[in-house]
């Protein structure tokens, strides 16, 4: 008995340590005077929606993620070890889920590689003066922040549009129907043409239909020569909840340069998702769309490691991924798990068949600039 508390007081002990010890970039004094950089106005009405104006598109989007972080600060945060692939430190089992979705999928390779070269250099100027602004509403209050969650970073923010279409699709949904016990759907071997999206016995799939029809969010508008005071107007239904990371925050963003949109979108994001401009108004919904494909591999017999392709036998790429977590909240853990490559996509291997992947913005970086 003494040994065995010995031994988790030990343990107790190391990770108090390496808890004490965990290190990060940010310095306070480093981002306090991020102000100076921008020439931007934040007013407020009375029902507190911030109205953001700035000289330039950069200018307007520091003081758009200021004003966000004065409403939404710890959902904000909260979402960066979700982009960043390190959920687990944060969020224990639960998180280390995604954060090897992230590292499987090499989002990061991915976002690294072409952020210079595929993003256009107005999108990183935007990107970079919101990060800024986050990190400067941090630097004034570093009694409201977690340090080890900053800087956040232009990358943190991009890579958050990365991220969030693949759930929004239901990527996320493919996988966890690919890890069941058995094989949830038939194997086609229809020609592409006659292919058709066969819903399997999923509740989670269910849940965008009734009777055989689909729901979901709508929008109504309505144009000046319908409405008795000779008013356009839209009424934008998106169905999101009141609170948390996917309720909508409504904000005013403009600049001298042209950018002048209302509307909402979900707390730490750069622009607006649903809303209007001078001559544009648009809602949006969630659907089932059918963006994922999933490819049956036949194994070699003789060798675990290779799948047929292109009729020869080939091997996987392989690496490890290593996943970093917090066992009850405290004791930091590692746990490493395979990652396979094909020719198709990354690939996983199950007690029913071994698959690969592959879906729409597959290798893409640039969903925020689609907004």
């Amino acid at each position: 008995m003494v040994k065995q508390f010995s031994l988790i007081a030990s343990a107790c002990g190391l990770a108090l340590l390496l808890l004490g010890c965990q290190t990060n970039d940010f310095k306070p004094e480093k981002f306090e005077n991020l102000n100076t950089k921008y020439d931007v106005i934040i007013r407020r009405d009375l029902r507190g929606v911030p109205h953001i104006k700035g000289k330039t598109d950069p200018d307007t989007a520091f003081g758009f993620a200021y004003a966000q972080a004065e409403d939404n600060w710890q959902l904000i945060e909260d979402a960066i070890p979700f982009y960043r692939g390190e959920n687990g430190l944060y969020a224990g089992l639960d998180g280390a889920v995604t954060d090897y979705l992230v590292k499987w999928l090499m989002l990061w390779e991915t976002l690294n590689e072409q952020y210079q070269w595929d993003l256009s250099p107005d999108t990183r100027s935007y990107v970079e003066a919101f990060a800024d602004g986050l990190n400067y509403y941090a630097a004034l209050h570093p009694d409201l922040v977690d340090e080890t969650k900053l800087p956040i970073k232009p990358k943190d923010i991009v890579m958050g549009f990365m991220l969030r279409h693949l759930m929004f699709y239901g990527f996320d949904g493919v996988i966890r129907e690919l890890n069941k016990a058995s094989r949830q759907r038939p194997l086609s071997e229809r020609s592409e043409t006659e292919i058709k999206t066969e819903s399997a016995d999923d509740p989670e799939e269910e849940s965008i239909s009734f009777e055989g029809l689909p729901i979901g969010s709508n929008a109504f508008a309505i144009s000046a020569r319908g409405s008795e005071e000779g008013a356009t107007r839209i009424a934008i239904n998106s169905h999101q909840p009141l609170t948390g990371p996917v309720a909508w925050y409504e904000a005013h963003i403009k600049s001298d340069t042209g950018l002048d949109v209302l509307g909402g979108l979900f707390p730490g994001g750069p622009v607006i998702n649903v809303g209007f401009t001078e001559n544009l108004a648009w809602g949006a919904t969630v659907n089932n769309p059918d963006l994922v494909d999933v490819f049956v591999l036949e194994i070699n017999p003789d060798d675990a490691d290779q799948y047929w392709f292109d009729g020869a036998w080939k091997n996987f790429e392989k690496k490890e991924v290593d996943i970093d977590l917090r066992i009850w909240g405290f004791l930091p853990w590692s746990v490493s798990r395979e990652a396979l490559y094909s020719e198709h996509g990354p690939a996983i291997r199950t007690d029913h068949g071994a698959y690969a992947v592959r879906y729409a913005g597959m290798g893409e970086i640039r969903q925020l600039e689609q907004w």
